[in-house]
């Protein structure tokens, strides 16, 4: 189980905010494609259901998978591109987080991201 970034604030952030901001950020949008895995073991297709607000981002013309609102927190996991300050998606976290006066801190319970 890998590590999960969170943008969180007191009092939560709301879905109808959540689906607001999506609907006004041209870089984002609300995912409707369920995602796929692959079974390691078997090589079977694991087709998994979207949760009720995962976005996806738009980085150089490609949309990826992005946060998910999950009882009132923004999710997303951990990758090592992260690290780097000027990868765009770690830079749109840092703007999601802002514009939502939330913390960025991960679900480890340390301290805060200081990005």
């Amino acid at each position: 189980m890998g590590t999960a970034i969170l943008i969180q604030r007191k009092g939560g952030i709301s879905l109808d905010d959540w689906r607001a901001h999506v609907a006004a950020d041209p870089q984002l949008r609300l995912r409707t494609d369920p995602y796929f895995a692959v079974n390691p073991h078997t090589g079977a297709s694991i087709r998994l259901p979207l949760g009720e607000a995962d976005c996806e981002f738009e980085d150089s013309g490609e949309w990826v998978p992005f946060l998910r609102w999950r009882r009132g927190s923004l999710v997303t996991e951990w990758v090592p591109e992260h690290e780097k300050p000027r990868n765009p998606a770690r830079n749109k976290l840092v703007q999601v987080a802002r514009s939502f006066q939330a913390r960025l801190g991960t679900d480890a319970g340390d301290e805060e991201l200081g990005w």
